[in-house]
Order: structure tokens, then sequence, then C-alpha cells
């Protein structure tokens, strides 16, 4: 502790704001600028500290979402990648999430004479990445059709919630 000595020349403690959950906020930050609550257990794993120093939001929970893709079927290559953007929102800074991932058939049909090549896997992000890309592979047929549909499925994340579960693929001719 610091001391300092008032105009009577008697030594005055000097206090520290108080920081009752100990994560490194003070509790007045923790309520007037994050608006969390310094009496409240942290329930994400990570301290409401370590979230705003490493750039996380400590209100909201880490997140994740996958967008929809729209291709042309490839006429002078054998095939061309839907590009499947999965986005964590809100990271903590501190912990690794994880995602599991694959493809669905809807009227497009997966396989190596199909419209598409099925993928499945799971992604990881480590502490700082908030996107990853996971290209589908779009075959060339010689198949009048109209347009044709699949999907990409997120399920089973750890230290995120999982708001958008579902991309569409779709396929124009």
């Amino acid at each position: 502790m610091a001391w300092t000595t008032t105009s009577r020349s008697r030594l005055r403690r000097r206090t520290r704001p108080a920081d009752t959950d100990e994560d490194g906020l003070s509790d007045g930050d923790e309520v007037n600028v994050h608006e969390t609550d310094p009496l409240a257990a942290d329930t994400d794993g990570a301290s409401d500290g370590d979230e705003v120093a490493n750039g996380g939001f400590p209100l909201n929970p880490p997140s994740l979402s996958v967008n929809d893709v729209t291709v042309t079927e490839p006429r002078s290559t054998p095939t061309i990648a839907a590009n499947f953007v999965v986005t964590l929102q809100y990271p903590t800074g501190v912990q690794t999430v994880t995602v599991n991932y694959h493809t669905l058939d809807s009227t497009a049909v997966a396989g190596s004479n199909g419209d598409y090549i099925a993928a499945n896997g799971t992604l990881t992000f480590p502490a700082g990445t908030t996107t990853q890309t996971v290209p589908v592979t779009v075959n060339k047929d010689n198949r009048q059709e109209g347009i044709e549909q699949f999907t990409f499925n997120l399920g089973n994340a750890t230290n995120a919630t999982i708001t958008d579960d579902l991309g569409i693929g779709i396929i124009n001719p």
C-alpha cells in the first residue's frame, strides 16, 4: 500500500478501489462501464477482467453462426468451392471454442459423381480467432437441373452457444 502525508503531517492509508470478485476490474467499472455484477460468479470460465483485457465482452456470451452461400454450377472447371464462413461473436479472448459441422442433402445430392462433396469435421477457434472458412466442393455435371440446395449444419459447440446453426448452400444452374 502507498502512504500519503496529510496537511497535518499524519500518515493516511491510500485505499484501492474495491474488487469484490477479484477479477481485475474495480466494482465501479464493473457496474458503470461493463454493466457486469461484481457480486455474481463468472459463468463462462473466464474472469471479466481477463475478458476485457483481451478484447472480450463479459456481458455477452460467445456465440457462433454460419452464413448462406450461393454458387453457380461450374461450367469450365470440374469443381468450385462454396465457402461457408463460421463466425464467433463476442469471444472471451481467453478461451478456445470448438464446434462440429456437417453437410446434409436436400435437393442437391452428395457424392463423387453427385452435386457436391459431403463435408464434416470440427472447427477450433483459438483465442483471438473470430472466423473460420469451410470450403464445400461443388461438382460440375452435365445434367439439366434447376436450382439445388444442401445444408451446412453446426452442432456440439464448447465454450459458446450457437445462434444460427444452419447454412443453406444454393447451387444455381
